[in-house]
């Protein structure tokens, strides 16, 4: 993925692990196109929270826990540790160009799902949306999104109908039958 981006003529970073801090996901911005690989989840008012790599601990960004920015979330896994993640509306927040004609991927679950959160996107620059409408399981994703990228780097296609040959090729996640969902303003 990332030699097809290089090749097209994007400059690619890379954060990982517990490099995606809260701090970093408030602050990103500048990116033409930006590939959250990352868990996601909906809450039960329907808003998107995106998993950093920070562990969570009761002590740390205690005003954005008590505002509800920032929250402890967890995967399927019971025995797997906590993590901080990051209300959907906060992501990129303070970045100073914020969103701005950025194509934003998310690779983890449910991310169309919350329409409140994707219009906040569109409503702060980005141009394309690109999400699941449901769970997937992580290696569906990746090959998702891989043949995303090669179908937009090299073949040329717009988000559009990049999304549409995924679809056509790679297919919905097998278990849990989620489709990967192309929005715009």
């Amino acid at each position: 993925m990332k030699q097809y981006l290089a090749n097209s003529g994007y400059e690619v970073d890379v954060y990982s692990g517990a490099n995606v801090t809260i701090d970093l996901m408030k602050s990103i911005g500048g990116y033409k196109i930006l590939i959250l690989r990352l868990h996601s989840s909906i809450t039960k008012d329907g808003l998107l929270y995106l998993f950093s790599g920070e562990q969570y601990t009761e002590s740390k960004y205690l005003d954005d826990q008590l505002a509800g920015i920032v929250r402890k979330a967890g995967t399927f896994d019971r025995n797997e540790s906590k993590y901080f993640a990051l209300g959907g509306v906060f992501f990129g927040r303070s970045a100073s160009n914020n969103l701005k004609d950025t194509t934003l991927i998310t690779m983890g679950c449910n991310g169309s799902g919350t329409p409140y959160d994707i219009q906040d996107f569109f409503q702060r620059g980005v141009k394309d949306y690109i999400s699941w409408d449901g769970f997937v399981d992580l290696p569906h994703s990746d090959e998702a999104t891989l043949r995303l990228i090669k179908a937009m780097c090299v073949e040329g296609l717009n988000a559009t109908a990049a999304v549409e040959e995924v679809n056509r090729e790679v297919g919905p996640d097998p278990f849990y039958k989620s489709k990967l969902i192309y929005m715009s303003p």
